[in-house]
């Protein structure tokens, strides 16, 4: 897809924010169907039996269930949006780090291809932490920010070591 928003939207910087966003989109799209789906339908019952509105239980329900699985994807997203810059690079620049690793590739200069393929490794885990912060400030009630037994799938009963 990539040759194809190129010749589309030219060698400027949409066509690279396009294929950045297409490559994004679908595990974001994908795990947030899921945690919209994952509800249990019992709270739904309740809500609607509480005559909620469909807003109120999307808001107050669906939404924040689905969010764990939102961050998922947006963790995901994060490390796929930097291979879809440098596969952009890689059809269609001039300047960038995917240029500089295809330029370097091809006259052996490993040195300068590690150095980008750093830089690259930096910011993925940079924008993977980032959401993991946001993360943590956003869904802090979910169990999976929680720490000791319960986060760590370990019940209550095995926290004791029972060898002397």
């Amino acid at each position: 897809i990539a040759p194809l928003m190129i010749t589309w939207f030219g060698f400027g910087l949409l066509s690279k924010l396009i294929i950045v966003f297409l490559i994004c989109f679908f595990p974001v799209v994908v795990t947030g169907v899921a945690g919209l789906r994952s509800v249990e339908v019992e709270k739904l019952y309740l809500a609607r039996s509480m005559g909620a509105s469909e807003w109120n239980v999307f808001r107050r329900i669906r939404f924040p269930a689905a969010l764990p699985h939102l961050f998922a994807g947006l963790k995901l997203a994060a490390t796929f949006a930097v291979v879809g810059a440098v596969l952009g690079e890689f059809v269609g620049s001039e300047t960038g780090l995917g240029h500089i690793i295809l330029e370097s590739s091809g006259v052996f200069d490993m040195v300068l291809v590690f150095g980008a393929l750093m830089y690259l490794i930096v910011f993925a885990v940079a924008f993977f932490y980032a959401l993991v912060a946001l993360e943590r400030l956003t869904i802090h009630w979910h169990v999976s920010q929680r720490t000791g037994g319960e986060a760590s799938g370990r019940s209550l009963l095995q926290t004791t070591d029972a060898t002397p």
